[in-house]
C-alpha cells in the first residue's frame, strides 16, 4: 500500500493532476479497500480524483466499500458523491446508436 500511495505522489502535482477510474467495484477485495481508504484519506494527496462504479443490486450494507467510504466520509470529512444511474431504456439506445453511425 504504501509503495501505490508514494507512487501516487510522485505522479500527482498541481500542473498534472490525476483520474482514477475504478470499475466493477462490488467485486473489490479487502486489500484493495484498504488502498482505496488510504489514498482517498491522505490529505497530501491532492488534485486526484477518484471514480469507482459499482452495481448497486450487488451491494449490500454491510458491503466492505460501503462501510470503508461511510467511515472514510466521518473520520475525514472527505466529499463523497454518488450518481445513481437508470438503465437505459430502447429509444435511449436507438438515439445513441444512430447519432454514433449518423454521417456528418
Amino acid at each position: 500500500i504504501y509503495t501505490f500511495q508514494t507512487f501516487i505522489k510522485i505522479l500527482v502535482n498541481f500542473i498534472h493532476p490525476i483520474v482514477i477510474f475504478l470499475d466493477d467495484l462490488h467485486w473489490i477485495d479487502s486489500a484493495s479497500v484498504q488502498l482505496l481508504q488510504v489514498l482517498i484519506s491522505d490529505r497530501l494527496l491532492k488534485n486526484i480524483l477518484i471514480i469507482g462504479a459499482y452495481r448497486t443490486q450487488e451491494m449490500t450494507l454491510n458491503h466492505p466499500l460501503i462501510f470503508a467510504l461511510e467511515s472514510s466520509q466521518k473520520k475525514h470529512s472527505i466529499p463523497i458523491n454518488q450518481i445513481n444511474l437508470l438503465p437505459l431504456n430502447q429509444l435511449h439506445i436507438i438515439k445513441f446508436l444512430k447519432e454514433s453511425f449518423e454521417y456528418r
